[in-house]
């Protein structure tokens, strides 16, 4: 709204002071009110437990006047007599009865006796029990029993007891029934000090029987139970509701009556005056809204004081924020200190020497970083990797400004173990008077030393830094004959999850430590390293490939070109052993001819000689039988049969 900042405050000052007022007032509220009303329900709850426990002494009693009724030995010998004499005997004990609707049946369930204890016919009409009725069949079997009984949206108490002779012989059954009407109600509002009703049923239309009555005494008549109150009823639990009676407010409780099956048969319910609780609310909401009223006045009071003491220091420090933000880093900011504002100007001075601080270093990472870059490029254009590990060590030592840096490869043709095998790739060191040493042997022989170190770093797969070689535990010695008594870095060589060697960079003491930005600089440059090295051993191994395959192509050609000569003269003796089989089959062929004309000139030649041989052997067989015939047959009429026999069948 173009507020300037004294009146923002101001309202934030308002705000701030009103609204733990008004949380403070709505909580207050919701716990003074949650609480009555709570204490409301705890009430009900109780007066509907001490209700219902008055009930269910009531039906207590009932049950005692009837077993004490039964046992009277005058009404078994009334039941001998008549109605008369049990009318008697009812009379007689009707002064130690409550109210209530006597009957007496005899032993085969006839009702032979009724008696309106204290009231007369309108208030027990069509309630009794007949022959077949459910309580009656129990007392015939010598059952004592109180029940709730549902009858047309009524409910009623009923208690049987067996009349039985000294010998046990079943004589009768006395059934007591009391109808939990508005009587019922009213005596029991008398014992509790609370209106009471009774539903009969949790599916009722009708009124329920309440002790609730209007101005001119009448009880009340109309009434609609609520449907949710039933259905919680109907599953067993207790239910609560405020409600409008008569122009006032009540807290009902209700809760299930049980019959001796247990099945519900009606609902018992109370009602307890809520007019102390609204008159509380109306108090305790009345004491709050002053209280909040009071606070609101107090905020705006101590808004306007405060806003001006403390919006002057701010715009003193506003005017330096912007001084900061245009980039006068030279600003300062006069405040008086002492509190939240001074320590904020205090923060704001410490800012900008920090700001100073960064650039001066954003300066030096910028240059180490275009050294970075200028390295990753002399690095990739190479091939060789030898020449690509010496790139590697003389960019690391450029940039870093190292005494000494030496990185080793792992040796892949070493056989398997828990140290891994070094070889030394490239070295680069300077001595005490910053001269770099030339010669390769001492350069070998002044980081070997340094190789168990390099080993462990290799093992580990880590990085490790130490700001003071000197005073390591493990490695000092051999850092010092490496000329490294200042800090150290070692980092591994890793590339696709295995490691390719390790790098170790070292300085004097005179030079400062490595700092974390390095570590993570010599990681990068391990992490290019990598790369680079894997690159240049591929590509040895892709050119000592394709040197292998060129070989072994002009040797392969070579060996062809002797079998070509080989399947030409092969393919000259195959044509002429082929010339040769042809010639063979063809007088096999002829062969094979001539042998099956003899064949088929001998065969039938040799049947016809067999044959002829055959009948000869056949005809003298014959001729020798015939000379014979007259002595086998004496009859000469049956040997000329015979031979006609013969001379018929002979051409077939």
């Amino acid at each position: 709204l173009g507020l300037r900042l004294r009146h923002k405050l101001a309202i934030s000052l308002v705000i701030a002071a009103l609204l733990p007022v008004l949380v403070a007032y709505w909580v207050g509220a919701s716990v003074v009110l949650r609480g009555l009303e709570r204490g409301l329900q705890v009430e009900t709850e109780k007066q509907l437990s001490v209700g219902l426990n008055l009930l269910l002494r009531d039906i207590e009693r009932l049950g005692h006047e009837a077993s004490r009724l039964a046992d009277r030995p005058e009404l078994g010998d009334a039941l001998s007599s008549g109605t008369d004499a049990i009318g008697v005997v009812l009379d007689a004990e009707a002064k130690h009865l409550q109210t209530a609707l006597i009957q007496i049946a005899d032993a085969t369930g006839k009702i032979v006796g009724r008696h309106d204890l204290h009231f007369g016919h309108e208030r027990f009409a069509g309630m009794g029990v007949t022959a077949t009725s459910a309580s009656v069949q129990a007392g015939l079997t010598y059952e004592r029993r109180v029940t709730v009984e549902l009858l047309d949206e009524a409910l009623i108490v009923r208690a049987t007891a067996p009349i039985v002779d000294p010998r046990f012989r079943m004589l009768g059954v006395a059934v007591l029934s009391v109808p939990l009407d508005g009587l019922f109600a009213d005596r029991l509002k008398a014992s509790l000090g609370a209106d009471v009703l009774v539903i009969g049923g949790v599916q009722a239309t009708g009124a329920p029987m309440m002790s609730f009555l209007d101005k001119v005494g009448a009880r009340l008549g109309v009434w609609q139970t609520n449907k949710h109150i039933l259905t919680e009823v109907a599953g067993g639990r207790s239910a609560f509701e405020n409600r409008a009676v008569l122009g006032h407010d009540y807290a009902l409780g209700y809760a299930p009556i049980y019959d001796i099956e247990g099945q519900i048969a009606g609902v018992f319910g109370v009602a307890v005056d809520r007019a102390p609780v609204l008159e509380a609310r109306g108090g305790a909401t009345r004491s709050l809204a002053l209280g909040a009223a009071g606070a609101f006045v107090f905020a705006l009071g101590l808004a306007g004081l405060l806003s001006r003491r403390i919006s002057r220091p701010l715009q003193t420090l506003h005017q330096g924020a912007i001084a900061i933000a245009r980039g006068d880093l030279d600003t300062q900011i006069s405040v008086a200190e002492g509190d939240e504002i001074g320590d904020l100007a205090r923060a704001f001075a410490h800012m900008t020497t920090a700001l100073k601080q960064n650039q001066r270093r954003l300066a030096a990472r910028m240059r180490e970083i275009v050294a970075l870059h200028d390295a990753g490029r002399a690095v990739s254009s190479v091939i060789e990797v030898d020449q690509v590990m010496r790139k590697v060590v003389d960019s690391v030592a450029r940039v870093l400004h190292l005494r000494v840096c030496a990185l080793w490869l792992i040796d892949e043709e070493a056989p398997p173990s828990d140290t891994p095998a070094l070889l030394l790739g490239a070295v680069r060191a300077k001595r005490a008077d910053t001269r770099t040493i030339e010669s390769q042997e001492e350069l070998e022989e002044l980081v070997h030393p340094l190789l168990e170190l390099a080993q462990s770093v290799a093992a580990s797969r880590g990085t490790l830094r130490v700001n003071a070689m000197g005073e390591h535990p493990k490695f000092g010695e051999q850092a010092a004959l490496a000329s490294i008594d200042g800090s150290l870095i070692a980092s591994v060589l890793e590339r696709k999850g295995s490691v390719v060697g390790v790098i170790i960079v070292g300085r004097g003491s005179a030079a400062r430590p490595f700092s974390d930005a390095d570590a993570s600089l010599l990681s990068t440059f391990a992490d290019q390293a990598a790369t680079a090295i894997e690159n240049a051993t591929l590509y040895a191994s892709v050119r000592k490939f394709n040197e292998d395959l060129e070989a072994k192509v002009q040797l392969r050609t070579t060996e062809l070109q002797a079998i070509n000569n080989e399947l030409g003269r092969a393919i000259v003796e195959l044509k002429e052993t082929q010339a040769q089989l042809t010639l063979s089959e063809r007088l096999a062929g002829l062969g094979q001819l001539v042998a099956g004309v003899a064949h088929e000139i001998n065969s039938p030649s040799a049947a016809i000689r067999g044959t002829a041989d055959t009948l000869s052997d056949a005809v003298q067989r014959l001729t020798s039988r015939q000379s014979r015939l007259p002595t086998i047959i004496p009859d000469t009429e049956k040997a000329r049969a015979l031979v006609e026999i013969y001379e018929r069948i002979a051409p077939e």
